[in-house]
C-alpha cells in the first residue's frame, strides 16, 4: 500500500468537526500512522524526556520553531520506548520516531483547505477566512479496508468523491495547486468582493482627505487603490487612495 490523498465528501460547515472527529477516531483505532505525514525532526536528547513522559519548555520551543504548538495539557503515550511516541492534544496528535540520530516528526495529514477574503465594507478593510471548498476535506492516507470503514463512519463525513465503488486518489500536483493556490485565491476573491465601481459617488473616511466627497476615476484592483477626484478649492483635484480610505455615498 501506498499513501494518497484522497476527497471527502462532508456535510458543508461541518468541515473542521470532521477533520477533529477524524484525527480522534483514527488515535482511538490505533491507525492515526496510517494518515501521518513528515512534518519536522528534532534533536534525539529529547527522547529521555519522551520516555519519562516530560514535554520540557525546550521541547515545546523546538517544535514552535516547526510551526507545531502544543496544548497546556497534552501528553506523551510511549507507544515503544527509545523508538516511539505519540503526543495527543487539543489540537493535534504528533507521533515522533527515533530515526537514526534524529527524531522524525509525523502529524496526521487531514486538511482543510481555506483561504484569507479581504473586504472593504464602510470605508474599513476586513480581513477573514473562509473555506475554500465547502463541503470538502483532503486526507493523505494509506488506505485499505479497515480504515475505509474507520473514515465513511466518521460523524459528518457522507463519503468518499470517486468513481463506482472505490475512491479516487488525486494527484500530488492537484493537492499542490490546491494548497499552494491559497493565495492566488484570496487575491483573485478579493477583487470579487471590492463594491466599488468607476463614477460611484464615495466619501473619504481616512487620511489627509477624511470629509472629502468625490467620484471614483480610475481602480487599480492590483494595488488595491484608486484615483478619486475631489473638489479642493473650487477645483477637481485627482487623490490617490486606498479602498478601505473610502465609503461609497448612499443615494
Amino acid at each position: 500500500m501506498t499513501f494518497s490523498w484522497y476527497v471527502l465528501h462532508t456535510y458543508s460547515g461541518h468541515e473542521n468537526r470532521v477533520k477533529l472527529n477524524l484525527e480522534q477516531r483514527v488515535r482511538a483505532m490505533g491507525m492515526i500512522e496510517k494518515v501521518l505525514g513528515i512534518v519536522g525532526n528534532i534533536g534525539a536528547e529529547f527522547s529521555d524526556d519522551l520516555n519519562e513522559n516530560v514535554i520540557s519548555e525546550n521541547l515545546r520551543k523546538e517544535l514552535i520553531d516547526k510551526n507545531i504548538k502544543l496544548s497546556e495539557n497534552a501528553n506523551i503515550i510511549v507507544q515503544d520506548p527509545g523508538r516511539r511516541w505519540l503526543i495527543a492534544n487539543n489540537r493535534q496528535n504528533l507521533m515522533i520516531r527515533k530515526e537514526n540520530d534524529s527524531l522524525i516528526i509525523y502529524a496526521p495529514q487531514i486538511f482543510v483547505p481555506t483561504q484569507e477574503v479581504t473586504e472593504y465594507k464602510d470605508g474599513k478593510k476586513k480581513v477573514s477566512t473562509k473555506t475554500s471548498f465547502p463541503g470538502y476535506v483532503l486526507v493523505r492516507m494509506e488506505l485499505d479496508d479497515d480504515l475505509w470503514y474507520i473514515v465513511k463512519s466518521t460523524p459528518g463525513v457522507m463519503g468518499f468523491v470517486g468513481t463506482g465503488l472505490h475512491p479516487t486518489p488525486l494527484e500530488d500536483q492537484e493537492v499542490e495547486g490546491i494548497i499552494t493556490g491559497k493565495q492566488k485565491d484570496a487575491q483573485e476573491e478579493e477583487k470579487r468582493v471590492i463594491r466599488f465601481k468607476i463614477s460611484d459617488k464615495v466619501k473619504v473616511v481616512d487620511g489627509p482627505f477624511t470629509g472629502f466627497s468625490g467620484v471614483i476615476d480610475e481602480i487599480n484592483e492590483e494595488k488595491s487603490k484608486l484615483r478619486l477626484m475631489i473638489s479642493i478649492f473650487g477645483r477637481s483635484t485627482p487623490v490617490e487612495l486606498e479602498f478601505f480610505q473610502i465609503e461609497k455615498i448612499q443615494e
